[in-house]
């Protein structure tokens, strides 16, 4: 499963995007047949977590999803930024102990890091997507919000075009997560890891997986 995360991974997408589309053919080359569930972060864990889905597509690693995932090779970076309105000229980032006090939107069981995910300095206002995360910013209820920098621009720009203008990127980013499909523990999941590996090693080696990119403008 996954949730909707443009321009990465999104049901109406070509391919239903470019990490889904590198992910399926990846696999296929293995033999497996991917099928793709669309639903919240949140719900697609909790059931990933129970045997629902065989795993998640598009986590970032942490030593606690280790505890119930195997993961296999990444399949691309990604940048992580806090956004904020432009007007908060008091709002300086140089480290996570500039935001003491502040409230923080984030997506409900997602990772935004180690050290942000463990930080006590300011307070955590969680979010089902980052649209609630965005209105909550420009109605002034939160002072910024943490996520994949290219997806909140992406969504901002589909979804609240009359505002995009009005936010910005604070630098430097949060960090730069590597993107995986992480396999839920099982009897079968050490060997959806070994076919998924093999399946990405011959996308790059043959010149495939610069391909995809390509055809999803990345």
């Amino acid at each position: 499963m996954t949730t909707n995360w443009e321009p990465y991974f999104f049901e109406s997408g070509v391919e239903q995007g470019v990490v889904c589309d590198i992910a399926r053919q990846a696999l296929e080359h293995s033999g497996y047949k991917l099928k793709m569930t669309f639903t919240s972060w949140a719900r697609g864990y909790k059931g990933a977590m129970v045997g629902k889905y065989h795993g998640m597509l598009g986590a970032y690693y942490t030593e606690e999803r280790a505890k119930y995932f195997d993961f296999p090779s990444p399949i691309m970076p990604v940048i992580e930024s806090l956004f904020v309105l432009r007007e908060r000229n008091d709002i300086k980032f140089s480290s996570l102990k500039d935001l003491d006090g502040m409230k923080i939107g984030i997506m409900i069981d997602a990772s935004h890091g180690v050290e942000f995910d463990n930080a006590t300095n300011f307070t955590k206002v969680p979010a089902a997507d980052y649209e609630r995360s965005m209105t909550r910013l420009l109605s002034g209820t939160i002072d910024a919000f943490a996520g994949g920098h290219y997806a909140i621009l992406h969504m901002a720009n589909s979804k609240f075009s009359a505002d995009v203008a009005r936010i910005k990127a604070l630098t430097p980013p949060l960090f730069a997560p590597q993107l995986y499909v992480m396999f839920r523990k099982s009897d079968k999941s050490k060997q959806f890891v070994n076919a998924f590996n093999e399946g990405l090693e011959s996308l790059q080696k043959s010149g495939k997986f610069d391909e995809i990119k390509k055809k999803h403008n990345m």
